[in-house]
């Protein structure tokens, strides 16, 4: 009865822990799931709209160049410094975008650096340009703004690059990430395995225990010879028909604690000594049985 009340509580444990780690996998999935989910989202929202914002860049670059030649072709044009100023404002407004994103960067700096000088250029030439037009002026303020806008332009790639590196590196630490939560999946769902194998066994020598111990509480009801329980007062607490029949077909019928030797004290402190098992002859109605007491706990 101990054993199969250690089985039990051994299934118990063990159950308990399949539960747990079903929680720590699930758990973990979950964490896993949303943490990648994130890395994603900032990818899909934050990094890849950033190559249209540094093309944007590039393209008011582009705008800001055909003014200053419409302007000199042209010799006259409305709001010239308004114009270019719009456009420089704008690319700010990207390039503060991409900061917030990919953080302070060295390139970002040399980038708002040579759009406030593009600033100070267009004032120039609009100045320039202003009536009587000083066409010498005018043509070495427009010399000095194409250096500008070329190292722009080079910057400018250069954030490119550095816009890709960072996808990359995202596309690979979300790969990374997701590598480990398959590889912490599969380890768990392996021990979760390996229990339940556990389990099952558990749960087979059990039901095993159990149909024998069946088979032996059986045992007593059939045995033809008689089989009693007393409790250490010596009061009969069980008697299977065996016993019964014994007194009852007797050479007259007797009470059932005539089958309980008359030394039966000293006959269970001997079993106490010797493992719980004690034996000896003992007469009734005119035969010689052979008594033997076992201590059960």
């Amino acid at each position: 009865m101990k054993w199969l009340k250690y089985v039990g509580v051994k299934r118990h444990v063990v159950v308990l822990s399949v539960l747990i780690l079903m929680f720590l996998v699930s758990l973990q999935g979950l964490v896993a799931v949303h943490r990648i989910e994130a890395q994603n989202r900032k990818l899909v929202d934050q990094t890849l709209p950033l190559f249209e914002v540094i093309q944007s860049v590039r393209h008011r670059l582009n705008e800001q160049e055909k003014l200053f030649h419409q302007y000199y072709l042209n010799g006259q044009m409305v709001s010239f410094t308004s114009l270019v100023g719009s456009l420089s404002r704008q690319n700010q407004r990207d390039l503060n975008q991409i900061s917030t994103v990919l953080g302070t960067l060295p390139v970002l700096e040399k980038i708002n650096t040579s759009l406030i000088k593009l600033n100070t250029i267009a004032e120039n030439f609009d100045k320039a340009m202003q009536t009587p037009t000083d066409w010498d002026k005018a043509r070495d303020v427009l010399a000095d703004f194409t250096p500008v806008a070329s190292k722009i332009g080079q910057h400018s790639f250069e954030l490119l690059t550095l816009v890709n590196t960072s996808v990359k590196d995202n596309a690979d630490e979300t790969l990374a990430e997701t590598e480990n939560a398959l590889l912490w999946s599969g380890s768990m769902i392996f021990v979760l395995f390996i229990t339940a194998v556990i389990l099952l066994q558990i749960n087979r020598s059990l039901n095993l225990a159990l149909i024998e111990q069946r088979r032996l509480s059986g045992f007593p009801e059939h045995n033809p010879d008689p089989v009693l329980a007393l409790n250490e007062s010596g009061d009969i607490i069980y008697a299977n028909p065996g016993a019964k029949n014994l007194v009852r077909n007797g050479v007259q019928p007797s009470p059932l604690h005539c089958l309980i030797p008359d030394d039966f004290d000293q006959l269970m402190a001997k079993a106490k000594m010797h493992d719980g098992v004690a034996k000896k002859q003992h007469e009734l109605f005119g035969k010689t049985y052979s008594v033997e007491l076992h201590g059960l706990s």
